[in-house]
């Protein structure tokens, strides 16, 4: 990690026990190369490299130990203001734009490739969505130009005049384990095209709770579509629909949806809100992060995916983008059992020691995650003797930098993080 990251990481207050049910981790302007905080998306390759969609900066990418900034000066990148960023299993990386003049950027790790109005197919230069199908198809939602299909060569442009769209508006796409392709409209609802038939569900003929679908994440272990509104979050599977607000449900964050990602791991899922910050669910219960609660630093969260890694990653509107391990979620903090934990030293080089105070005898353990969500060690821990152990972790092969850790024990949890310098 970059020096200037860790020295500013350093001013930290040292974290002994939470009160929280997470912590994340932040990267902006002010601790990292991310120089641009205003982050319109963010998504993870297979690779685990971070990209990072801004409004004015450009698009960046992370590594976890360097930052690399692409804009209009010193790169081919068709914008600065970058709207979402989709990667392909080959690892080409397609990255839409909002500019009236700009369109879609494709790049394949070396050269970029700019497609807009004026030297492709393309139906209009502001892209909001983007997905691939199992044909390597690229399906491209725009604001005003409808659905566009891309096979390489060839362009298809599906709008309310030549199809069965509902609007030319299109904020949000998915494809469901059948390969139809799902369209979330400004104000139209939601569509289904299975490539033939268009079918429309809004808040008239279905359980829709609002027209304007954000946000759309197709869940293959449970075979549902989640559908993100501005009236809360619905959830279709096969005909029974299910929904989520303020008003109906328990702990849930914002009726206003950005952002939607399934857990293959933990099975939770998490969505992103515009004023409520980041919900979580885990099949049963809700729960909210907040600046409230967490060191979120904004409740505008614009984008949330996770990636293979098991990381999750958020972007602000206005804060830059935070990461937190997806496993510290899976585990209910009580406050019953474990009194406190306190991390020392805290910065580290050789070694970390955790002091835990609890109130009962038993078995657990320590989890150690890097700052991308990898897990790099595992530590089984018994308290039998005393209700106030310690435990020593030989952190001298560490690389330098920020590192998260979950302790679990009795089925109580604690979490949080220290640096090796």
């Amino acid at each position: 990690m970059k020096k200037t990251f860790t020295k500013i990481l350093m001013a930290l207050p040292l974290l002994t026990a939470t009160i929280c049910t997470a912590q994340f981790t932040l990267f902006n302007s002010g601790n990292s190369g991310l120089s641009n905080n205003a982050c319109w998306y963010v998504n993870q390759s297979p690779t685990g490299k971070v990209w990072v969609a801004t409004t004015n900066g450009g698009a960046y990418t992370y590594t976890g130990t360097t930052w690399t900034n692409y804009n209009t000066s010193n790169s081919n990148i068709a914008a600065n203001y970058i709207t979402p960023i989709s990667i392909e299993s080959n690892g080409d990386v397609w990255l839409g734009s909002y500019n009236s003049n700009a369109g879609l950027s494709k790049f394949n790790g070396t050269t970029w490739t700019t497609y807009n109005t004026s030297n492709s197919g393309l139906a209009h230069n502001n892209i909001l969505a983007i997905v691939f199908d199992a044909s390597g198809n690229k399906w491209i939602g725009t604001r005003g130009g409808g659905l566009n299909k891309f096979d390489g060569i060839n362009w298809t442009t599906y709008n309310t005049s030549n199809s069965g769209i509902p609007s030319n508006d299109v904020y949000s796409l998915e494809i469901d384990n059948t390969g139809n392709i799902w369209v979330g409209t400004a104000l139209a609802g939601l569509a289904k095209f299975n490539g033939t038939i268009w079918t429309t569900y809004n808040s008239s003929n279905s359980s829709l709770p609002n027209n304007d679908i954000y946000s759309l994440k197709y869940n293959t272990a449970t075979n549902s579509l989640w559908i993100g509104t501005n009236g809360g979050l619905a959830v279709l599977k096969n005909t029974t629909w299910t929904v989520y607000n303020t008003t109906s449900t328990t702990n849930f964050p914002d009726n206003y949806v950005r952002g939607i990602t399934h857990s293959q791991t933990t099975g939770n899922t998490y969505i992103a809100t515009g004023n409520g910050g980041i919900g979580s669910f885990d099949g049963f219960s809700w729960k909210k992060y907040t600046t409230t609660n967490s060191n979120l630093p904004s409740n505008q969260i614009w984008s949330i995916n996770i990636g293979n890694a098991g990381t999750l990653w958020a972007s602000t509107i206005a804060n830059g983008i935070v990461s937190m391990a997806d496993v510290f979620s899976s585990v209910q903090e009580h406050s019953e059992i474990i009194n406190q934990v306190s991390a020392f030293p805290n910065p580290t080089k050789n070694t970390i020691n955790f002091n835990i105070n609890t109130t009962t005898l038993g078995k657990g353990e320590i989890l150690i995650y890097d700052a991308l969500g990898k897990l790099v060690s595992e530590t089984a821990i018994s308290i039998s003797n005393s209700l106030n152990n310690n435990y020593s972790i030989n952190t001298s092969l560490y690389s330098k930098g920020i590192y998260n850790y979950s302790i679990t024990f009795e089925g109580d949890q604690k979490s949080g993080k220290f640096i090796v310098e």
